[in-house]
């Protein structure tokens, strides 16, 4: 009796464009196991998982490697329908048929939830859920003389940026101004946000953007950009306005670092962060997962209808074509 195999996208070095091998079915742990094994159903191509399979970012460090961070699938052999983290797995990751995966990485998905949208989802969403969860001080927002808190999203024209909005009402925010280069985008987001800034560059690479009286005064900033901007804002914020800062992406900044002014942080109030896996742990996150996965699953997060499914077997052209533009891929079997 032959071997059953399986469908497996496999980095062998790093930075190169990953292969769809045939690979041995993993065996099924059995009940006592703290492993489960998951039938993929749906696994998003996010900017994390490119990112860390150029070998460069902290999390992937094993070759070969196997892509992808996380996805929905069902459990073996009782088929219930879950969503999982492969940020714990040595070696990768997400984009094979079948896969064993800690139990405590596994989420149930309420009744309804979409396995492509819960699998495109959760990944951007986690950037500003674990960003609010985690590194901002919301009982500040509590008293009776504030109740609720302003935030400015920077970069809101992103799959991370856009889905902000939907969690920042979910965390409570009572005004969100978003901020971002496309004017198409922005004017397309105009009904979900308090208020829109078109981002102004000089050809130079100088922020000439003029901020608003709204965004001077907001009570937290989810940065995904990290660059020129960052920084205009920052010398445009009040003297005496107490600002929460979060940096989570750096889009505009591809080298990651950018000049700071030591006067800056001496002329502002600003509690400054980072989120990311290690600036909260990975048992925070788990803790998480189940809240993000109902939100998508009943609609607290907006559906986002731009996804684009790929068979699985084609990740190699997939993976060498797609880019970083707004399509956004999730690989099924």
């Amino acid at each position: 009796m032959s071997e059953e195999t399986i469908t497996q996208a496999t980095i062998s070095s790093w930075g190169t464009v990953p292969t769809a091998k045939q690979v041995p079915r993993p065996p099924i742990p059995d009940a006592s196991s703290p492993l489960v094994q998951i039938r993929l159903l749906a696994s998003g191509l996010h900017t994390l998982v490119r990112l860390r399979g150029t070998g460069t970012h902290y999390s992937a460090s094993t070759l070969p490697h196997i892509p992808g961070t996380d996805g929905v699938g069902l459990t073996v052999p009782d088929n219930q329908l879950v969503y999982f983290s492969a940020m714990m797995l040595p070696a990768g990751g997400s984009f094979v048929e079948y896969l064993n995966v800690p139990r405590a990485a596994v989420t149930p998905v309420p009744q309804g939830g979409n396995p492509v949208q819960v699998a495109g989802l959760v990944n951007p969403a986690a950037a500003s859920w674990m960003a609010l969860a985690t590194r901002v001080d919301l009982s500040s927002f509590k008293s009776e003389e504030k109740k609720g808190f302003s935030v400015l999203i920077l970069g809101v024209t992103a799959l991370s940026g856009t889905v902000a909005i939907s969690v920042s009402r979910l965390f409570g925010a009572t005004k969100i101004i978003g901020v971002g280069r496309s004017a198409s985008k922005l004017e397309s987001l105009r009904q979900d946000l308090d208020e829109t800034i078109q981002l102004s560059m000089s050809r130079s690479g100088e922020d000439n953007t003029e901020w608003t009286t709204a965004a001077k005064e907001a009570d937290v900033v989810l940065d995904f950009l990290y660059g020129p901007s960052t920084l205009s804002l920052f010398r445009a914020l009040g003297t005496e306005k107490s600002v929460q800062y979060v940096q989570i992406g750096s889009s505009a900044t591809p080298s990651g670092s950018m000049e700071f002014p030591a006067d800056v942080l001496r002329s502002k109030d600003l509690t400054m962060s980072g989120s990311g896996p290690g600036a909260w742990s990975l048992k925070r996150f788990a803790e998480e997962a189940p809240k993000m996965v109902a939100a998508i699953a009943q609609g607290g997060i907006k559906e986002f209808p731009g996804f684009r499914e790929e068979k699985l077997t084609n990740v190699e052209a997939v993976w060498a074509g797609s880019g970083s533009g707004a399509e956004r891929v999730v690989f099924v079997p």
